[in-house]
């Protein structure tokens, strides 16, 4: 049974703090996160070409293609991989053994089969089992029956085996390129207002809350930014955005792909993991959309919100390690059935339904992490909600801030009496349906502030969290006992709140009781 009664108000000396101070390592690390957000649609860029640095055109026909690229690449190619900066080309070169005895066998040594039509496949497969010298082929790459880019493929016999050239060559439109850009400026632009309007700004209202509102024997106080990442994962237009903006770039998403196959040039790997590292957001899609399913079925407490640096690292390895498994073993049987289902002729390949699907996959990572871990380590969870308030403090902490502050005090420790704030999480535990997303993780949103007296004695630190951020904007649903929903006014919790969570020692009845403070400020305590 839950209940909520209004706690006695604390009242505090209204004085002018001395000093205000931010941490630098905070504030840098804080700035660096939000730029490597907003900034996230541009760094494309380092991979793709701008519209004033569009390169040359091939001939797009198939038999010019199968006609020039051969002659152009074959000796360049002296490695695994060569690319050609002028034309935006790749080119891979692989080996296959003379012992296959089936088609597959053959396709399983060439990673960039996953993405060979019918008619390369057969062709690749008869020269196998030929005695020609070589051959060529070229098909043509589509996305939604648009064209895209072209691929071509040709193999030389030798003695010691087969040695297969994989060439890509994008299509660049010069208009749908310009449109690209503006679109991913608009975005850009939209998340810098989004995260100065949802975080940024309410700073300002902490400081004034701590300078007008501070307590009498707090002479500094040193500010502690949060990392706005979460802020940015809760706004559905700026994840669906991100998508979008993948899919408008699928050739050189299989480009990233595939260079991550290589090893011989490696700063070409490199960049093909920064690109396909933009791959995570489609990660973070799933985590805002997932909401949607898991309020519908009430499977709150089902699962936990997730730490967006552990989720992006997790995502990223695990994509790359799914996308190099099926390249690498008959599992690419699959994909070839997905290239074919929407393709027009065998020299052709429509690549919709491997993107879709890869979506799905990607976007259903954090749903089956955050299940499975609740599942697994259950009796972990309900000791938490049981535990004092100073545990929430400690659990809640994000990778990120885990790293920074020790970073700030190495080894030093808070003592738990000087510690202040994080109930939001102990009152969202008791209740998961209050969190707004449940599977995106707020922690590392918040703010934590130290206060110390006149002898620069550290008082208490104190932990800061964003309302509106966590629990939403408007009203906030409290459940009782007897299961009906009773409406806060979300104006009722708008100001320096904490929440003061016991258990009477007569039943297992919870109550929450909100304390409230006399200012304006959108943190709870």
């Amino acid at each position: 049974m839950q209940s909520v009664h209004p706690a006695p108000t604390q009242h505090m000396l209204a004085r002018a703090v001395i000093h205000i101070k931010l941490s630098k390592l905070f504030l840098v690390a804080s700035v660096v996160f939000s730029c490597s957000i907003v900034f996230a649609p541009l760094k494309a860029y380092l991979t793709e070409p701008l519209p004033w640095t569009l390169p040359p055109t091939f001939n797009t026909s198939l038999k010019a293609l199968a006609m020039t690229i051969p002659p152009r690449y074959i000796n360049a190619t002296t490695g695994a991989y060569h690319y050609d900066a002028t034309f935006f080309v790749d080119v891979y070169r692989y080996t296959v053994p003379l012992v296959n005895r089936t088609c597959l066998e053959t396709l399983v040594h060439i990673a960039a089969s996953s993405f060979f039509g019918a008619g390369m496949r057969d062709a690749i497969c008869s020269f196998a089992a030929s005695t020609n010298d070589s051959m060529v082929y070229c098909q043509d790459n589509l996305l939604f029956s648009t064209h895209i880019s072209s691929a071509c493929v040709w193999g030389v016999r030798h003695a010691g085996g087969l040695a297969f050239y994989y060439a890509t060559i994008p299509r660049f439109n010069v208009g749908q390129v310009v449109a690209k850009l503006l679109f991913r400026v608009i975005i850009t632009l939209y998340a810098s207002a989004q995260i100065y309007r949802s975080y940024y700004r309410h700073y300002a209202s902490l400081f004034e809350t701590l300078r007008h509102h501070g307590d009498a024997n707090v002479v500094r106080y040193v500010v502690y930014l949060g990392d706005p990442t979460s802020v940015i994962l809760s706004d559905g237009f700026v994840s669906s955005c991100f998508v979008i903006d993948i899919y408008l770039s699928t050739n050189c998403v299989v480009g990233g792909i595939l260079r991550l196959s290589q090893i011989d040039d490696f700063g070409q790997l490199t960049l093909g993991a920064l690109y396909t590292s933009r791959l995570v957001w489609m990660a973070f899609f799933g985590m805002r959309y997932s909401t949607l399913v898991i309020k519908r079925l009430r499977w709150e407490h089902r699962v936990i919100g997730l730490d967006s640096t552990l989720m992006m690292a997790l995502a990223f390895f695990a994509s790359t390690g799914i996308v190099l498994l099926v390249a690498n073993t008959p599992l690419m049987v699959f994909y070839h059935w997905c290239n074919d289902v929407g393709a027009s002729s065998p020299d052709t390949v429509e690549l919709a339904v491997s993107i879709v699907y890869m979506t799905l996959c990607i976007a259903s990572i954090p749903l089956l992490v955050a299940y499975t871990w609740v599942t697994a380590n259950r009796w972990r969870v309900l000791k938490r909600v049981s535990t004092t308030r100073v545990s929430s403090l400690h659990l809640s902490q994000s990778f990120k801030q885990r790293v920074l502050f020790f970073c700030e005090f190495c080894f030093m420790t808070i003592p738990p009496d000087k510690l202040r704030g994080g109930s939001l999480y102990r009152f969202c535990a008791l209740n998961p349906r209050l969190r707004r997303l449940p599977l995106v993780g707020f922690e590392s949103a918040d703010c934590f502030v130290d206060a110390y007296d006149v002898h620069g004695k550290l008082l208490y630190r104190m932990r800061l969290s964003l309302i509106s951020v966590a629990l939403g904007t408007g009203r906030v649903l409290i459940e009782d006992a007897a299961g009906s929903l009773r409406l806060l006014p979300g104006n009722e919790l708008n100001g320096f709140w904490s929440l003061a969570l016991t258990t009477t020692l007569t039943s297992k009845d919870v109550v929450a009781r909100i304390r409230h403070g006399r200012c304006t400020s959108p943190w709870l305590l």
